[in-house]
C-alpha cells in the first residue's frame, strides 16, 4: 500500500495543567484556521455549510481512506444530492451497526440487516445528509468534498480486491455489472 493510507490526524500537546477553556480556545482556533476564507467560499459554491461538508466528508472517509479517490467519491455523493437521490452509502449502515453493537453486543452485525431500520443514518431510506458526522473525517476527505472534480457518476462500489479502490458508474446497468465484479472479487 502507498503512503496514501498512512495519513495521520492532527495531534496536539495537551498538558495536565491546561484547563478546559484553554483547550477549547485552542481547538476553536484550529477550526477557524482550517475553515479559512477559501474553504468557506468553496463550501458556499457547493451550497453546503462547513458542518454539512464535514458530514459528507465523514461518509466519503467511511467509503475510502484513499485520499486520491476521495474527491471523485465526494462528487458521486454531490451528484446524488443535486439530483435529490438517496445517498445509498454503506458507511451509514456501518455507523448504525457500530452503535447497535455497542448497545447490544449479542446482535448480528451483518450490514444488510440494517436496510429497513428506521434511522436518520440509514442512507438507503432517507434522502439528504444524516444529522451529523458518522466518523471523524480526515482533512483529505474534507478537502475532497471541497475540491470534488466534475463528473457524471452517480454509483460507486468497492472493487473488493483489497486495494481500497472503487468502480464508478453513470447508469444502473453499469453499476450492476460493477456489483458482479465486486461479488466475484470477494468470493
Amino acid at each position: 500500500a502507498s503512503d496514501v493510507y498512512k495519513r495521520q490526524p492532527d495531534t496536539y500537546q495537551v498538558l495536565w495543567t491546561n484547563n478546559a477553556i484553554d483547550i477549547f480556545s485552542r481547538m476553536n482556533g484550529e477550526y477557524k484556521t482550517f475553515w479559512n476564507k477559501e474553504r468557506l467560499e468553496k463550501a458556499k459554491k457547493l451550497n453546503l455549510t462547513p458542518i454539512e461538508v464535514s458530514i459528507l466528508a465523514s461518509i466519503v472517509y467511511g467509503e475510502s481512506k484513499n485520499s486520491l479517490e476521495q474527491p471523485r467519491i465526494a462528487r458521486v455523493y454531490l451528484n446524488r444530492l443535486e439530483k435529490k437521490m438517496r445517498l445509498e452509502a454503506d458507511p451509514g449502515w456501518v455507523y448504525m451497526r457500530r452503535n447497535d453493537t455497542l448497545n447490544n453486543p449479542d446482535k448480528p452485525t451483518q450490514l444488510h440487516k440494517y436496510r429497513n431500520v428506521e434511522s436518520p443514518y440509514n442512507l438507503y431510506m432517507n434522502k439528504g445528509l444524516p444529522p451529523g458526522p458518522i466518523n471523524m473525517p480526515s482533512k483529505s476527505a474534507i478537502n475532497g468534498v471541497l475540491e470534488a472534480p466534475l463528473h457524471d457518476y452517480i454509483f460507486i462500489v468497492s472493487k473488493g480486491d483489497g486495494t481500497g479502490e472503487h468502480y464508478f458508474a453513470k447508469t444502473l446497468r453499469q453499476h450492476n455489472n460493477n456489483l458482479q465484479k465486486y461479488k466475484r472479487a470477494i468470493r
